[in-house]
C-alpha cells in the first residue's frame, strides 16, 4: 500500500553542498538552498509536490479525524479565506453554519473510520450554504493512506482528503494552449477560450469587436478541426483535457472591454 509522507521537511544547512532553486519555499533573503542529493535530502521533493498541487483550480485539504488541518494547496487557502461556507478556526475546519460543521465532521470521522475498519471506501459529499451566494460549496471527502511520523512509515493510517470546487470560479481554457492542442488559429482559440468561460456567441462577438456570423463562421471551423458537432460536445472535449488546470490563466476573457484594434482586426480576419 503506497502511503504519503506528510513530514516537516528536512533542511540541510550545509551551503557548500547546496544549490540556491529560485522561486522555491523563501528563507530570510527570499530563497531556499536545496541540497544537490535530493534522495537524501527531499525537500526539493516535497516542495514540488506543494507546486504542483497548487496549481490544481481545485481545493484540496488534507485533514485527520478531528478535521485538523494537515495541508491545503492554493485554490482551498482562497476558499477559505472568503469566510462563506468553508471555514478554519483553531486549525479545525469548520462551517458558516453549525449544522453544516457537525455534518462535514460526522463525515471526516466516518470515511477515516470505514478505511481503518477496511471495508469499501465511500467518498462522503458535504454542501456548506454560504451567505453571499445562492450556490453552496460542494465538498467529496475520501480518505488517503499517509505517514504521519517523523520518520517515513513509523506511523501509517488514514486521513481525509478532501476536494472542494468552488461554483462561482469559472473554468478558464487560455487561447495559448488551446490553439497547439487543437491545432487552432488565434482567432479561433480566442472563440473557444471564450465559450468555454461562458460568453454566448454575441458576447463574444461583441469583445472581439467582429460580428455574431464572423464568430459562428469561426465555430464551425472549430467544430471541424475537433470532431464535435454542438456546443457542449465541444467544452467536454476541452474540459477533459489539462488546459485548464493553468492556476492563473493569463487569459483575454478576463477583460470586460473590446480587444485591443490590432487583435481584434485578426481575429475578425480568422488568423
Amino acid at each position: 500500500m503506497e502511503s504519503l509522507a506528510i513530514n516537516p521537511p528536512y533542511i540541510n544547512e550545509t551551503a557548500s553542498e547546496a544549490t540556491v532553486v529560485p522561486d522555491a519555499p523563501n528563507d530570510a533573503d527570499g530563497t531556499m538552498i536545496i541540497p544537490e542529493d535530493q534522495d537524501e535530502h527531499p525537500i526539493f521533493a516535497e516542495w514540488a509536490v506543494d507546486e504542483a498541487l497548487n496549481s490544481v483550480p481545485v481545493g484540496i485539504i488534507v485533514a485527520d479525524e478531528n478535521a485538523q488541518v494537515l495541508h491545503s494547496n492554493r485554490a482551498a487557502d482562497r476558499i477559505i479565506g472568503k469566510r462563506d461556507g468553508l471555514l478554519v478556526r483553531n486549525g479545525q475546519l469548520c462551517a458558516s453554519a453549525r449544522n453544516d460543521t457537525d455534518r462535514l465532521r460526522r463525515v471526516i470521522r466516518g470515511v477515516i473510520e470505514r478505511a481503518k475498519q477496511g471495508r469499501r471506501a465511500v467518498p462522503g459529499i458535504v454542501p456548506l450554504s454560504r451567505s453571499a451566494a445562492e450556490r453552496p460549496l460542494h465538498i467529496v471527502v475520501k480518505h488517503i493512506w499517509c505517514s504521519t511520523g517523523d520518520a517515513p512509515g513509523e506511523h501509517t493510517g488514514p486521513l481525509a482528503n478532501l476536494i472542494i470546487s468552488d461554483p462561482d470560479r469559472r473554468m478558464t481554457a487560455p487561447a495559448e494552449l488551446i490553439g497547439p492542442c487543437f491545432n487552432l488559429t488565434p482567432a479561433e482559440s480566442i472563440v473557444l477560450e471564450r465559450l468555454v468561460y461562458g460568453l454566448s456567441l454575441q458576447e463574444i462577438a461583441d469583445t472581439i469587436g467582429t460580428s455574431r456570423n464572423t464568430v459562428r463562421n469561426q465555430l464551425q471551423v472549430v467544430f471541424e478541426k475537433t470532431g464535435t458537432n454542438r456546443q457542449p460536445e465541444l467544452i467536454r472535449l476541452v474540459l477533459s483535457t489539462a488546459i485548464w488546470l493553468d492556476r492563473e490563466p493569463q487569459s483575454s476573457v478576463m477583460r470586460t472591454d473590446p480587444l485591443p484594434r490590432h487583435t481584434a482586426m485578426a481575429a475578425a480576419a480568422g488568423r
